[in-house]
């Protein structure tokens, strides 16, 4: 999501290693929504901000396993969409995860972020410290497919 010419992330820590990260707010489909109510949800759960959904932008495959379950577990695909965002209301907070398992241990803040103060953060998935702006600058000509990535 971006505003103003800033892109939304959200700071994780994990709470066993300390390992900080940033990543869009994002997460699973939730009973019967789409995946423009689920970017809405998610948002606001991981933010506290009301947005607007604009327009698919990339597509992600996100292969998780070996590392977080050992070598003899079978590996988990995920496929994540990005979407740009519109318009948005609200005051960034994490509040709205407090309850809700896992994420309120690893959630920090959520804050908008300027490209050059992205370049020396760890930002997932990478291309987001590039290769997006031009998209962005470009207004998003088509959506496009950012790879697999192995964790």
């Amino acid at each position: 999501m971006t505003v103003d010419d800033r892109l939304l992330f959200v700071k994780h820590r994990d709470p066993a290693t300390g390992h900080v990260f940033r990543v869009p707010p994002g997460g699973g489909l939730e009973g019967e929504e789409s995946l423009l109510d689920c970017d809405v949800r998610e948002t606001w759960e991981e933010t506290g901000l009301e947005i607007v959904p604009d327009r698919f932008v990339y597509l992600r495959q996100f292969v998780q396993g070996r590392r977080w379950f050992g070598t003899a577990s079978p590996l988990i695909h995920h496929l994540e969409i990005f979407i740009a965002c519109r318009s948005f209301i609200g005051d960034p907070t994490v509040q709205n995860v407090e309850g809700r398992g896992d994420d309120e241990h690893y959630l920090r803040t959520g804050e908008p972020w300027s490209r050059d103060e992205v370049r020396d953060l760890g930002i997932y998935p990478e291309q987001l410290k590039d290769s997006f702006w031009t998209d962005l600058a470009q207004r998003f000509p088509s959506v496009t497919y950012l790879g697999v990535t192995f964790d």
